[in-house]
């Protein structure tokens, strides 16, 4: 899914990385990044009916997920949109450029980041553009469908606008938001 740009909804796809990515102590080296704004560990889904966390999923082998902005999303054909990724040896690096399912001009940019031997059992989602600032999506980590989990947001708050760093510590159970400008008021 290095830079998929066909035109995609509920969709996800898989990623070997050359380390594990842990969140919660759930750790696998198979990431699964979905065009509905999540990355799961070990099994995709698909899933675009976001609720508080832990969320529960028809297939029992989606455990440990990423939710940066986990909402109804979709690649619309002949766009830029498209979820690109980075690995090296410890660092992996997924963002995603995707639109709201209704709509090609309500646009999500962010980004979710992994350092296996900077910050194991972190993740740190930056978010340049959303359309409503969150106010739809489910934000967060969860380890498994039973918990652990920490949730940022969830259908309400508008938590994460342009501008937005949260960093989610797996190890402790807690994430942390920050901000950062954007040249010209726009990132």
């Amino acid at each position: 899914m290095g830079c998929d740009t066909t035109g995609d909804d509920n969709d996800f796809g898989t990623v070997t990385l050359p380390f594990p990515i842990t969140l919660f102590g759930t750790s696998s080296n198979i990431a699964n990044p979905s065009t509905n704004g999540l990355l799961s560990l070990v099994s995709g889904t698909d899933s675009v009916a976001n609720g508080q966390l832990p969320a529960s999923f028809s297939d029992p082998t989606v455990q440990a997920v990423a939710f940066p902005l986990w909402t109804d999303l979709s690649i619309f054909s002949n766009t830029t949109q498209g979820i690109y990724y980075f690995a090296n040896a410890t660092f992996a690096a997924f963002e995603w450029v995707l639109a709201a399912s209704c709509c090609p001009n309500l646009m999500a940019r962010f980004a979710l980041a992994y350092d296996a031997a900077g910050a194991p059992g972190v993740v740190t989602f930056t978010y340049y553009q959303v359309w409503d600032d969150g106010g739809t999506a489910t934000v967060g980590v969860q380890g498994s469908q039973a918990g652990p989990a920490v949730m940022v947001d969830w259908d309400g708050t508008a938590a994460v606008p342009a501008g937005t760093i949260v960093v989610c510590d797996t190890n402790v159970g807690s994430c942390t938001n920050s901000t950062f400008s954007c040249p010209g008021g726009s990132c």
